[in-house]
């Protein structure tokens, strides 16, 4: 038996321009699904602010395909900075 526990990336929102308070979740590339994987620079979802709509991408930081575990927030819903959006599970090697 293997007491290892299952690593867990947590992703925010990040403050895309000084100034931003909230930004509205547009849609998300990603669902909660043990067959979607999300690899390096991949975009995850699109917002909407006052000002414009952005993609925001997986962290430069994330160098692994991950599987997406959890999704914090839905299509529709405002989001601020540092907010948590989405939670990763990195694939391991040993998986086929």
């Amino acid at each position: 038996m293997s007491d290892e526990k299952t690593e867990t990336i947590d992703i925010t929102m990040p403050e895309i321009y000084e100034g931003m308070k909230t930004a509205k979740i547009t849609f998300w590339i990603f669902e909660e699904d043990e067959t979607d994987i999300v690899e390096p620079n991949d975009q995850l979802l699109r917002v909407e602010t006052e000002r414009a709509f952005f993609n925001i991408s997986v962290p430069p930081w994330i160098t692994e395909k991950c599987r997406v575990k959890t999704l914090h927030k839905k299509a529709g819903e405002q989001v601020a900075s540092g907010e948590l959006l989405i939670s990763l599970e990195p694939l391991s090697e040993s998986l086929p």
